[in-house]
């Protein structure tokens, strides 16, 4: 009888952890986003569609699927769906969740997915788990230039989650026009087709009104690679005018080797810039201190100039890390014009070392294809210890 009993308290544990692990391999139905918009229930609690066709439209098809609101969108089927043109949603409350492919899971390609306001109410929109492969534009009438992900034109409460976006004509990602609310996180935004390759684009709306304007954008724990500036590119207004909000909370992002700049803070923005971590090899110095090119009055070369006031903007900058060494590191975190960050809901954030980890480790569509196994393989923590302690913030 002890014997039996003996028995019975080692099975519970062992049981206890299968239900872990089993748990634990399921797709984060309820994953605890974090950054503005990140409360939004998406389709939860909503009909599902299942997606049964890899077709570009009909029936069963992911275009149907989001044509209207009010779903959970689950695939049957796994592979690449090849687009006629870009897939819009038209409606709120919905999820598209990819991590319910079989693997190797779902590829769009050619062109890519667009969430705008003028589409009908667009709102409360949860994507994950999908890759966008080679998206191009159009001669006319062609809204994404050739993007991977737009979100604009009033669309707010969005989050884009383990997405990989490569070889787009123009831009991986551009939230602008009014969107707001938006997060974007664990994903990898890799180079484009174009000579020019304009990664992710956070645009307040140019010179309308500020009602069209974008602000509370977050971007955590995405990987930025091969891209000649625009990682990501964040301002408010051309005129000069100042927004009175946060524009962006961009922290424990892995950002690897610009060509021009990385990221980008001006043109009347709010930023906030943490605890990043920065490399371009084999680059000069200059190239090294435009990891972060932020225009304000006080500006000076390799920065933009400080006698154009219509670039400037604001930003709290610190806790970042650059693979080339405890003098850039100390140049970049002390380009911030704060000395406290702009309000934004909190994300839990790390070291850059240990943020850039996770990166390496979760950012994308998993298991990665072959295009992301190569950019990742591109990947040396320059600088970060075996082990780098957590801080959280």
């Amino acid at each position: 009888m002890q014997s039996n009993r003996r028995q019975d308290l080692v099975s519970v544990p062992i049981v206890w952890l299968m239900l872990m692990l089993v748990l634990g391999s399921l797709p984060a139905a309820a994953q605890p986003y974090q950054g503005f918009g990140a409360s939004t229930p998406g389709g939860a609690g909503q009909p599902v569609y299942r997606v049964t066709t890899l077709n570009d439209a009909g029936p069963g098809s992911l275009r149907d699927a989001v044509s209207q609101g009010r779903r959970s969108i689950v695939f049957d089927v796994a592979g690449d769906i090849v687009l006629s043109n870009d897939i819009a949603v038209r409606g709120p409350f919905l999820t598209i969740d990819g991590l319910t492919a079989p693997p190797p899971g779902i590829t769009l390609k050619n062109h890519g997915l667009i969430l705008l306001g003028s589409r009908g109410p667009v709102h409360d929109i949860i994507v994950r788990g999908l890759r966008i492969r080679n998206s191009r534009g159009c001669d006319h009438g062609c809204p994404t230039l050739g993007g991977g992900v737009l979100v604009g034109q009033g669309a707010y409460n969005v989050v884009i989650d383990r997405v990989s976006i490569q070889g787009s004509e123009n831009f991986t990602v551009s939230v602008n026009k009014g969107a707001r609310d938006v997060t974007i996180q664990d994903s990898i935004m890799a180079e484009n087709q174009g000579k020019v390759q304009l990664l992710a684009l956070i645009h307040g709306g140019g010179r309308s009104s500020r009602g069209e304007r974008t602000q509370h954008v977050t971007m955590h724990h995405n990987l930025f690679i091969e891209g000649s500036e625009r990682m990501p590119q964040v301002k408010w207004s051309e005129t000069g005018e100042e927004s009175p909000d946060t524009v962006l909370d961009f922290r424990n992002n892995l950002i690897w080797n610009w060509r021009n700049a990385g990221t980008q803070v001006w043109k009347g923005a709010k930023a906030n810039v943490v605890a990043n971590y920065y490399y371009a090899p084999n680059a000069w110095e200059a190239r090294q201190r435009r990891a972060i090119f932020f225009c304000h009055a006080g500006s000076k070369p390799p920065q933009c100039r400080g006698d154009r006031p219509t670039l400037f903007a604001r930003a709290y900058i610190a806790d970042n890390v650059s693979g080339a060494g405890p003098a850039i590191t100390g140049y970049l975190n002390s380009l911030g014009t704060e000395s406290a960050p702009f309000p934004a809901p909190p994300v839990q954030t790390t070291d850059a070392c240990t943020a850039a980890r996770h990166v390496l480790e979760k950012a994308g569509v998993r298991p990665l294809d072959a295009i992301d196994q190569k950019y990742l393989g591109e990947i040396s923590l320059v600088g970060c210890d075996q082990r780098s302690p957590s801080s959280h913030r």
